[in-house]
Formats: structure tokens, C-alpha cells, sequence
């Protein structure tokens, strides 16, 4: 036991001297690069955009929620009821569906709709103005609001 000892104190290397090592080729694989992920046409739409009312078109604020799952909620105040006050109507129209980008365009497909036949014409498309702002014919929306979950409107 004593001689195993001794053999490998001899056969190691004096202070300040490194033995030898063997060189060794590694093979270090590239890092792959990760592909960007394009931001979705739509995502930059995601959320609530709000129009007060706009001359002869509109008389009364629209709002619009439109949310990632691709539903919107467009809420006109046509006559809303005052706090405490008793209405035959509440004032306010709600129009609930689809949406879909399509260039410069959000196109509407209109679902259900709570008094249809009141207020002015829901719009069928906005589309992008040049500073990225939507706009139905000459009324411009500004977006209040970031990506929403459930495509709930604002409370007026």
C-alpha cells in the first residue's frame, strides 16, 4: 500500500509545473438563431378606442372595445339616462360581433345588436389614419385603452 502511495507522490508534477495536457478538440455547436416573431396585424388594434360625437355623422360618443380573441363591443351614448333618473330607454345602443384586419382596415361583422333601428349607422370599417389613430369617415377615435380580456365597454 505504501509503495501505491509513494508511485503516485513521484508521479505527480512539482510545484510551478503543470504537465503536459493533450490537446483536445472541442466541437462547440452554433447557437441557432431564434427567428423574430412578427407582431400580429391585429394586436396593435387591441383595445378600447373612444369617439366623441362628430358633427352631422354622429351626434353622441361611440365607443368601441375591440379585444384579442377578435369580438368587439361598440357602445353609442345616444340619450343615456341621468344617475337616479327614471327612462323608458337606458339611452345607450350596444352592437356585439366579429372583427378581422384587413390592410389598413378593421372590418366589422355585426352580431347581435340591442335597438338596431335607433342612432346613426354602425360603421361597417374604420380604417388606419396617418397617425395610426382610427377613424370612421372624418371622425377620428383615440385609443383610451391597451390590450382588454373580455371586450367589455367602458362604463359612460
Amino acid at each position: 500500500m505504501m509503495l501505491i502511495f509513494l508511485l503516485n507522490f513521484l508521479a505527480c508534477p512539482k510545484p510551478g509545473e503543470l504537465p503536459d495536457t493533450p490537446a483536445v478538440a472541442v466541437e462547440v455547436p452554433e447557437t441557432p438563431e431564434v427567428p423574430q416573431v412578427e407582431e400580429a396585424a391585429h394586436t396593435k388594434f387591441v383595445g378600447t378606442h373612444s369617439s366623441p360625437e362628430c358633427g352631422e355623422e354622429r351626434q353622441y360618443p361611440r365607443h368601441i372595445v375591440l379585444s384579442p380573441d377578435m369580438k368587439y363591443t361598440l357602445t353609442d351614448l345616444v340619450s343615456p339616462c341621468p344617475p337616479g333618473g327614471m327612462c323608458a330607454w337606458s339611452g345607450v345602443i350596444t352592437a356585439k360581433g366579429t372583427w378581422a384586419v384587413e390592410g389598413p382596415m378593421v372590418v366589422f361583422t355585426e352580431g347581435k345588436v340591442d335597438n338596431a333601428d335607433m342612432g346613426a349607422p354602425r360603421p361597417d370599417t374604420l380604417k388606419r389614419g396617418q397617425t395610426g389613430q382610427l377613424m370612421e369617415g372624418r371622425c377620428l377615435y383615440a385609443q383610451n385603452s391597451g390590450p382588454v380580456g373580455a371586450g367589455s365597454p367602458p362604463v359612460p
